[in-house]
């Protein structure tokens, strides 16, 4: 039976150097961190299959439903010698989308007060910026992610 080994920091019991040691590479004794333990886990430990998918690759699909393990999405129980998992928090794509909006309009103001702004391109800009106003009310809750929104192009100013 194969065992790996993580380092789990003492204090906050999260996984600290994102590295997962094999049996034939397992780190001595006097290689672990300070203030870190060497925890080890096979096919008999609780949650194995998590830790695999979280650890070891297994299943990058099923990974992506938790938090990674560096911000808590793994935490080394020391009462019981066990590792539990957090799902990720849902990503807020509305809020996401309205702050990226806010930067692209933020980038883009300066153009605004361009005296001498050929016409079409200061109808090409204003457009950009109506559609990132509008960009919000287009948003849907089936999208997971900001790159589904429907994100206006970028005038051309050459």
């Amino acid at each position: 039976m194969a065992k790996n080994a993580i380092f789990i920091d003492k204090l906050t019991g999260l996984w600290t150097h994102g590295i997962v040691y094999s049996e034939a590479d397992m780190p001595p004794a006097e290689a672990i961190p300070p203030g870190c333990i060497l925890y080890t886990f096979d096919e008999t430990t609780p949650n194995y299959e998590l830790l695999s998918i979280m650890l070891l690759g297994t299943n990058p699909e099923e990974a992506k439903k938790y938090s990674p393990p560096f911000n808590g999405g793994l935490k080394y129980n020391f009462a019981n010698n066990t590792v539990s998992f957090e799902l990720a928090p849902p990503i807020d794509v509305p809020a996401l989308v309205r702050l990226n909006r806010n930067r692209l309009l933020a980038e883009c103001d300066h153009l605004m007060l361009v005296p001498d702004m050929p016409t079409d391109l200061k109808a090409q800009t204003q457009a950009y910026r109506q559609a990132l106003r509008d960009l919000p009310s287009k948003v849907t809750p089936d999208m997971t992610l900001i790159e589904h929104a429907p994100w206006p192009t970028i005038p051309s100013h050459h």
